[in-house]
Parts: structure tokens; sequence; C-alpha cells
């Protein structure tokens, strides 16, 4: 995981379910929703999207995700990093935890 000493960065992306570790983070220089996942998404944590501010983050990854399909096997979920600190807030149940 990239690390950082600045706990005002972050990044975003998404589960395939809550109970999963990997993150699919938002990409840098990412498209937009609708996009495929090669354009938008990738679990290299160094190629994904910084941004400087959790609402920024948090925005992003809604806004990409709002053209996912409902898939019975999966419970997709929105995930935002704080980079320095090392936590995360994820939505489950419709809020953030």
């Amino acid at each position: 995981m990239a690390t950082s000493k600045n706990s005002k960065e972050f990044m975003a992306g998404y589960k395939f379910k809550e109970t999963h570790e990997e993150i699919h983070f938002i990409k840098s220089g990412h498209g937009s929703a609708g996009d495929e996942y090669q354009t938008n998404f990738t679990t290299d944590d160094s190629k994904a999207e910084v941004f400087l501010s959790e609402e920024e983050a948090e925005s992003n990854i809604l806004e990409l995700m709002k053209d996912f399909e409902r898939d019975d096997d999966y419970r997709w979920t929105p995930v935002v990093l704080n980079v320095g600190v090392g936590s995360t807030r994820m939505i489950i149940s419709s809020r953030w935890h």
C-alpha cells in the first residue's frame, strides 16, 4: 500500500462485498460512470487517484458507481481510505461507517 505522512490525502474505491479485503481503487486519470473497469479502476494503489478531501473522494466513488448493475452474488461497497492514517470508511446499509 502506498504510504504518506499526510492525513489529508484520500483514495476511494469499492469492494465486491464489505467482507472482502481487496479494494478496487479509482484509477488516476479515470473516465466517467459507465466506462470500462480498466479505465476507471485498479487494484494497484500506486496507480490510484489521490484526493485532497474525504468529501471529494466520497463524491467521486459514488458518481462512478451510480451505474453499477445489481448483482445478487456481490454487494458493491464504496470505500474511502485515509492514506496517512490507514483507516477506511465504507457504506454499509446506506450509511458511511
